[in-house]
Parts: C-alpha cells; sequence; structure tokens
C-alpha cells in the first residue's frame, strides 16, 4: 500500500487493471442429500497483469473455502453447508469475484438428489 501511495504522489496512477475470466459461463452440480457438496472454479487474468481479490457468494449456505486470492490464475474452492437439503431442492445463486479494477458474477445452480447405496 505504501508504494501505491508513493506512486500515486509522483503521479503515477494504475490506468490499467486485470481482465478476469473464468472456465466456465454457469456452475451446474448435482449434489446428492445428506452428503457434503464441494467444487472448485478457476480465475484467470486474460490479460496477464496480476491479480488481488476476494471471492464471495451470494447464497447464504454456500461458502467460498479461500475466499482471498493473488496472482495471475487462482483455484477457488467452494462447499455446501448441508442443513437437511432433499431430494428436488435446489439452491440458485452466484460468486461475486471482486479483483482490483475489476469485478465478475459467475451464476450457479446445485440440484439435489437421493443418494443410492453401491
Amino acid at each position: 500500500m505504501r508504494k501505491r501511495i508513493w506512486r500515486m504522489s509522483e503521479d503515477q496512477f494504475d490506468i490499467e487493471g486485470p481482465l478476469i475470466a473464468t472456465e466456465q459461463e454457469r456452475i451446474e452440480l448435482i449434489g446428492f442429500a445428506g452428503e457434503r457438496t464441494e467444487g472448485s472454479f478457476v480465475v484467470r487474468s486474460t490479460n496477464d497483469i496480476p491479480m488481488r481479490g476476494v471471492c464471495y457468494s451470494t447464497h447464504p449456505y454456500v461458502f467460498v473455502s479461500n475466499p482471498q486470492f493473488e496472482g495471475k490464475e487462482a483455484l477457488l474452492k467452494f462447499s455446501v453447508t448441508n442443513t437437511g437439503f432433499r431430494e428436488g431442492d435446489e439452491i440458485t445463486g452466484s460468486f461475486c469475484i471482486v479483483t482490483n479494477m475489476n469485478e465478475l458474477r459467475l451464476p450457479f445452480s446445485i440440484r439435489f438428489v437421493h443418494s443410492y447405496p453401491d
């Protein structure tokens, strides 16, 4: 932060930020009722400018395991808190990925089915 303030005091501003993208346009998962549901996705800087950011979910039962990230590429993992979801329940929302000078929303849908014994 000191370096950024020093550069700003010398009229050097960060004009270009990272352009972020994900491999998927939408995340669709199938979870088993009564079991832990997990997933992950990758966020990349498409113009090779390092990014620093945070990711959060708009749904209260979906948590990002590593919400803060840094670098040109980041693997973000998430999980669903199982609070009694039953067969046929569906969770929808989006992941909000906020980086330096950019923001991206990645919608998700998680549908729960009955788990059958092997």
